[in-house]
């Protein structure tokens, strides 16, 4: 996604200090005395102990070049850093519903969602004053999600209630002369890929150890410029941001493109717009092998040329729809006849296999032996409605397909439904159904197919031939 990867580069140049004005006269040299002066009284503050010694940070140490007037800081430097409690610690049995006496337990959805209202985890007073008070939350605190979903930020507004945070949750209280908004602008940019590598392989991604995250590099600049910084990330973050939508509508139009354009095909061709068209071609010669044709003039679903007609399905072809054997009888499952299920149905290829196969006994039983032959046109009219394939075995099927012959014995009329199905059975009168869509014995019958004469409808099982395998090229690049 192109606004994600320039959000990517804008945050890549902040933090190498190229995306906003410099000024020399600026100098981090009388920060770091503060810095260290505040990181003490918050040690000393929450009591803080076996903090580990931070040597100067080498060359080696260093992710990228930074301006002369800016200083690298080892993250453990600006803050202190608690996660919570061990989980014995926090137990269902512990927990207690919500009261005057009741103090708050703060989750991972708190800081994933920004919101200190979710959450109905509870302690009591008592064991809150007796056990927990070191994990308690203040003002200006942030939290960060530490297991599954990672790095997920929020920073504890003043008005919020008195709690805790949960195992699953750390909390940072940081120097007052590090801006936080920039601070979690690096800490989302850098940590999260560094939590990634060293938890690669796992499942579960989770917070680097203690040790190894407060020893993380960070770029610090004078306190003017990372506001300077922070309000550059914002302005072109907001107009990036109203790029968005735009880009995901573009994307999902680059997406629909091939399917969209094998719509437009399909509706040209069945139009008579796509081929040459010859007036003296006629249908006769297929009305003739119909035992019944019923003119159709009038609610068709689009206009054809006027040597085609409209017919109903039913009077086109003759169909048996297939059926499935009991499952609890294993007698009537073997290893005998091959079985097609919907999930075995190639869209627009052959059937060569299928995963279940009857016995004998449902040869006889079920199916009285009217095995559909090699060289049968199959047809799912439930769940993935107007789904073809041909089969390049004898099989049975399930109910959910129907295997098709038509009535003027041709192969041209068999490859020309195989390729327009898919596409007309749409106009059918499909219901819905709990699975997905399905036509049904009435609606098959009467789905009207657009027929033109048996030459042109060689002419355009051609030139779908040559169209519909463009369509998946172009579908595999937008993929």
């Amino acid at each position: 996604m192109i606004v994600d990867e320039l959000k990517k580069s804008i945050l890549n140049y902040a933090f190498k200090g190229k995306l906003t004005l410099q000024f020399q006269d600026e100098s981090i040299s009388h920060s770091i005395n503060i810095i260290l002066k505040q990181k003490q009284e918050l040690i000393n503050q929450y009591k803080v102990r076996n903090e580990p010694k931070y040597e100067k940070i080498t060359d080696d140490e260093k992710l990228f070049e930074i301006p002369n007037n800016w200083c690298w800081f080892h993250i453990g430097e600006l803050g202190v850093f608690k996660k919570g409690p061990f989980g014995s610690a926090l137990t269902k049995s512990i927990f207690i519903p919500d009261g005057e006496n009741a103090i708050k337990v703060y989750e991972q959805q708190n800081a994933i969602k920004k919101n200190l209202e979710l959450g109905n985890y509870f302690i009591s007073k008592k064991y809150y004053e007796e056990k927990m008070k070191g994990f308690t939350i203040n003002a200006g605190d942030i939290i960060v999600s530490c297991a599954g979903t990672i790095g997920e930020t929020y920073i504890i507004p003043n008005d919020f209630r008195t709690g805790i945070i949960n195992q699953a949750l750390m909390k940072m209280t940081m120097v007052n002369e590090l801006n936080k908004k920039y601070f979690l602008y690096y800490f989302d940019f850098i940590l999260k890929k560094i939590s990634n590598n060293l938890s690669s392989g796992s499942a579960i991604k989770n917070i680097p150890p203690f040790e190894i995250f407060k020893q993380l590099p960070f770029p610090l600049p004078p306190i003017e410029e990372q506001q300077r910084i922070v309000d550059k990330i914002e302005e072109l973050f907001a107009k990036l941001d109203e790029m968005k939508p735009i880009e995901e509508e573009l994307n999902q139009s680059r997406l629909n493109f091939p399917n969209e354009m094998k719509k437009s095909i399909f509706q040209d061709v069945l139009s008579g717009k796509l081929t040459r068209q010859n007036e003296n071609e006629n249908i006769n010669n297929i009305i003739k092998f119909l035992n019944k044709y019923t003119e159709i003039k009038n609610n068709v679903p689009f206009e054809i040329p006027s040597n085609w007609i409209w017919i109903k399905f039913g009077e086109l072809v003759d169909f048996n729809i297939g059926k499935t054997p009991a499952r609890a009888n294993a007698d009537l499952w073997e290893n005998d006849y091959n079985w097609v299920s919907i999930s075995d149905m190639i869209e627009n290829g052959f059937i060569n296999n299928t995963k279940e196969k009857v016995s004998i006994k449902s040869y006889n039983d079920i199916f009285k032996g009217k095995i559909s032959k090699k060289g049968t046109l199959l047809m799912s009219f439930k769940l993935t409605v107007g789904k073809c394939s041909i089969l390049n075995i004898d099989a049975f099927h399930n109910e959910g397909i129907i295997s098709i012959y038509p009535k003027y014995k041709n192969e041209t009329l068999q490859h020309y439904l195989f390729k327009i199905l898919p596409y007309i059975t749409k106009y059918g009168d499909v219901k819905g159904a709990i699975k997905g869509n399905t036509l049904n014995s009435k609606s098959l019958n009467n789905l009207l197919i657009p027929l033109p004469p048996i030459e042109e409808q060689q002419r355009i099982v051609e030139k779908l031939d040559q169209l519909l395998p463009l369509c998946d090229e172009i579908e595999e690049i937008v993929n």
